[in-house]
């Protein structure tokens, strides 16, 4: 068995939705713990609303390409909405999730014509991914940086990022 760590986001009735995208996980995957849940202003684009992010650590047999078609259903039967009438990168993300560990393995691999790598690269760039996944994972070793997850967010912890005590998703 392998822990994998997935990110889980939403800026659109977030709390919600960050519920039912961890019971409908819960439902396909042996979820071990949930993180506290993080507020925080939206990246790169000012006029979406503020997102709520949290960290799961699930036990899984399946390979990272297998996990990924799991999160897309997940997050296609919260109502994931890609691109708005516009074909312009939506801003309101009903769920989104991410597959940030799996394990101690460094690789890459596809899923829908898209290459995506492990350990994801938002762990060292993101307070909202790597303060959550500290949560739960504090002594876990990135693999690439051979840092902690503790070290790596207490580097990236800062005042924009708002613990919400206030939503429980365990």
């Amino acid at each position: 068995m392998t822990v994998a760590y997935i990110g889980i986001g939403s800026n659109h009735e977030a709390e919600t939705n960050l519920k039912k995208g961890v019971d409908l996980l819960r439902e396909q995957a042996n979820v071990i713990t949930v993180s506290p849940v993080y507020e925080s202003a939206s990246v790169n684009n000012d006029d979406a609303a503020s997102y709520l992010n949290a960290v799961m650590a699930i036990e899984t047999e399946q390979l990272p390409e297998a996990i990924k078609l799991l999160l897309v259903d997940i997050e296609n039967k919260c109502g994931r909405v890609r691109f708005d009438s516009e074909g312009n990168k939506s801003k309101e993300v009903a769920l989104d999730f991410d597959l940030l560990l799996y394990g101690d393995a460094i690789t890459d691999y596809g899923f829908n014509q898209k290459t995506y790598h492990v350990p994801h690269g938002d762990i060292v760039k993101y307070s909202y991914v790597a303060v959550p996944l500290a949560h739960i994972a504090a002594d876990v070793v990135h693999p690439e940086t051979e840092q902690t997850i503790f070290t790596i967010a207490i580097k990236l912890s800062n005042a924009n990022l708002r613990l919400r005590k206030d939503v429980e998703l365990t």
